[in-house]
């Protein structure tokens, strides 16, 4: 994941460069981190219809409730 870190590093405003880190932490089975790194990908793009859709699929995997959001 390093050269994601480091694309990180040179687009902190790339809301893909989280969707693909969070993808990675989700096939790693790390769903909480998953999850933060596609909400930094929605707060920079909020109508990500795909980020939406894997951010709900790791909710699922970790059974949280977010209908309060």
């Amino acid at each position: 994941m390093s050269s994601l870190e480091n694309a990180l590093k040179l687009k902190p405003n790339d809301q893909w460069v989280y969707s693909n880190i969070g993808a990675i932490l989700y096939e790693q089975g790390k769903n909480e981190d998953a999850v933060v790194n596609y909400l930094w990908a929605l707060e920079i793009d909020p109508e990500n219809a795909e980020v939406m859709s894997n951010m709900g699929v790791a909710l699922v995997k970790i059974n949280l409730d977010y209908s309060g959001l």
